[in-house]
C-alpha cells in the first residue's frame, strides 16, 4: 500500500492466525526481531508520513488472564500448556520492543487484538505520523451512516458467530446494541451460538439474543448442517417480530 502512494490506512484487525505479537507486521516493514533484542533502524522511514487508524473491536491487553493468548490462543487450537507458553514469550517480546522504543503497550486496552497486532503497531507509533486504536464498530458506523440508519429504524437485527464472554470486551454487536439503546430501537443479535455471558450484558441493554443453534452439537455439526439451521432461525425471528407487532395493536 506504501508502494502504491497510499498514506493513509484503516487496518480491520481480527480473525487472525497468529499470537505473535504483532512480530511478522514489524518485519515486514523492515525490524529486525531478534531473542536478544529488537532493532527498529531499517523501518521504512515512509511510514513517518502515514496516517494508520486501526479498527479494533475488543480491549483484552496482550498478556495476562484476558490477553491474547489465553483468550483468542484457545480459539486457534493452543491447549493450556500452549497457552502458558505463549503468554510468557509474549512476555519476553514484550521487553525487548519496550526497550528498543521506550515506550510499553502491553496493558493498552485492545493491545491483545489479533495475537497482539495492535501491540506492535502500537509500540512502533512514533515511526508513523499518526496512529490510533479505535473500535471497529464505530468505523463501520460512520462509513456505512449507520447512527441515521438506526434513527430511523423501528427494530434493529446484528450478529456475530458467537455471543459469550467476548461480547463483553466491545465486540460489534455489543457496540450496535448500544446503538439501538441509544436511538430508543429494540435490538436482536443473533448467533450461531449464545453463551450466557454474552446474553447477560446484551440483556442490560435491553436487546434480546437469539441462537441460531437448535440443539446442542460440534461446530462440525453445525458447519455440515448448512443454511437450513440459519433459514428456521430467520422463521423464528419473522415469527418473534410479528408477535411484537400484534401485541402493540
Amino acid at each position: 500500500m506504501i508502494d502504491a502512494g497510499i498514506r493513509t490506512i484503516t487496518l480491520g484487525i481480527g480473525g487472525s492466525a497468529t499470537t505473535d505479537g504483532g512480530a511478522g507486521i514489524l518485519r515486514a516493514l523492515g525490524a529486525e526481531l531478534g531473542a536478544e533484542a529488537i532493532h527498529l533502524a531499517g523501518l521504512d522511514p515512509r511510514l513517518a508520513g502515514v496516517d494508520l487508524r486501526i479498527a479494533c473491536d475488543v480491549t483484552n491487553p496482550l498478556l495476562g488472564p484476558t490477553g491474547a493468548a489465553a483468550t483468542y490462543g484457545p480459539q486457534k487450537g493452543a491447549s493450556p500448556g500452549d497457552v502458558a507458553v505463549l503468554d510468557e514469550r509474549l512476555g519476553a517480546y514484550a521487553d525487548r520492543l519496550a526497550a528498543a522504543t521506550g515506550r510499553d503497550e502491553r496493558m493498552t486496552p485492545g493491545a491483545g487484538a489479533a495475537g497482539g497486532t495492535a501491540f506492535g503497531l502500537l509500540s512502533v507509533a512514533s515511526r508513523f505520523r499518526s496512529v490510533t486504536l479505535v473500535p471497529g464498530v464505530e468505523v463501520v458506523m460512520d462509513e456505512t451512516g449507520l447512527r441515521d440508519k438506526v434513527a430511523s429504524a423501528d427494530l434493529v437485527i446484528t450478529g456475530e458467530g458467537r455471543i459469550d464472554a467476548q461480547t463483553a470486551f466491545g465486540k460489534t454487536a455489543l457496540g450496535v446494541a448500544q446503538l439501538a439503546r441509544a436511538a430508543g430501537v429494540q435490538c436482536i443479535a443473533v448467533a450461531g451460538g449464545v453463551e450466557s455471558a454474552g446474553e447477560g450484558v446484551l440483556w442490560e441493554l435491553g436487546a434480546i439474543t437469539v441462537g441460531v443453534s437448535e440443539a446442542p452439537m460440534s461446530l462440525e455439526a453445525a458447519m455440515a448442517a448448512g443454511s437450513a439451521p440459519v433459514q428456521r432461525c430467520g422463521r423464528r425471528l419473522a415469527r418473534l417480530v410479528s408477535l411484537g407487532a400484534s401485541s402493540r395493536q
